[in-house]
């Protein structure tokens, strides 16, 4: 609909749905970890949403990863309340950027293999069926297009993932070290998949935003863009310290909301060329998240083993 409209009150309409998509997804990320935060966290980690480098920049160039992410959010929220059928047609509707959900798909449909979740696999399909046969319909040659785009996309881009550009740091064979920690992630993440399949609740959405994290590692090319979709990752942790540690694990979260507000901009500031970002802009965040989802793993085996009388409860 936004192709009908003039430009300029088309852009300001997709900058507004992209505006309001980032506190969405923020709220979506509280009710995944199963967080009941006080008034004024929620206001905090609310404010965050849109006023962090990575939010800040994806509204500015319009980018669809920002949706995405509300898309995956709210998929994943489906799936915890058991409405297979929209969490489905929510996961499929976000093959419209295959790089942010090319490993979440295939984990989302074993798990749902493993829980016995067959409505969630035929509607997932099901949607990604519609959409590649409406799209084959109205354009049949899309498919060789698409291609062609992937093979010439390299070469005027300048940043590959995250592990491309800590293997880029060495002076020699930094592609073997690319490939190296690229492997070692997927299998690590393989075995994560199998520790969950079946199994719901937190282990479920910790599994989930681990996926998440090492995609926007691994991942060919990627954009700091992309890294909104982290958010459900970061809350988990803050929710997890928070309920080990009550005021100091506040504190704790409080200190990583204001690290992860200042640091990308100052980062920003401090190694942007002209209008380019450096490379540099690729690393922290998302090795931050792995490191947060890493720190709390046993927070979220064990919690899950607790009877309900007796798991904690946040303040």
């Amino acid at each position: 609909p936004f192709g009908l409209l003039p430009y300029p009150l088309a852009r300001a309409a997709w900058m507004t749905l992209l505006e309001i998509a980032l506190p969405a997804t923020a709220l979506l990320s509280i009710r995944l970890a199963r967080w009941r935060p006080r008034m004024w966290q929620t206001a905090v980690l609310l404010l965050f949403s849109v006023a962090w480098y990575h939010a800040v920049r994806g509204v500015i160039v319009g980018q669809f990863a920002i949706l995405e992410a509300a898309l995956i959010a709210g998929a994943l929220r489906a799936v915890d309340r058991k409405a297979d059928l929209a969490a489905g047609v929510l996961l499929g509707l976000s093959i419209a950027k295959p790089q942010m959900v090319v490993l979440l798909i295939p984990f989302v449909l074993i798990w749902a293999w493993r829980a016995r979740r067959g409505r969630l696999i035929l509607s997932l399909l099901g949607t990604v069926a519609v959409l590649v046969g409406g799209a084959l319909w109205l354009q049949p040659d899309w498919p060789l297009r698409w291609l062609q785009q992937v093979v010439t996309y390299p070469e005027y881009t300048r940043t590959g993932s995250p592990v491309s550009i800590l293997g880029g740091l060495l002076p020699r064979g930094g592609e073997y070290l690319t490939w190296g920690l690229t492997g070692i992630l997927l299998i690590y993440l393989l075995f994560e998949w199998a520790r969950a399949a079946g199994r719901e609740g937190l282990v479920f959405q910790w599994a989930a935003a681990m996926t998440l994290v090492i995609t926007n590692l691994v991942v060919i090319r990627t954009a700091t863009t992309h890294f909104v979709v982290l958010l459900p990752a970061f809350v988990l942790a803050f929710h997890a310290w928070e309920e080990r540690w009550r005021s100091a694990g506040r504190l704790l979260s409080n200190v990583c909301l204001a690290a992860l507000l200042l640091g990308p901009w100052a980062l920003f500031l401090a190694t942007v060329e002209g209008n380019i970002e450096s490379p540099v802009m690729y690393l922290p965040v998302p090795l931050a998240a792995w490191v947060a989802l890493l720190w709390v793993r046993w927070w979220v085996e064990y919690r899950t083993k607790l009877p309900v009388d007796e798991a904690p409860i946040s303040a």
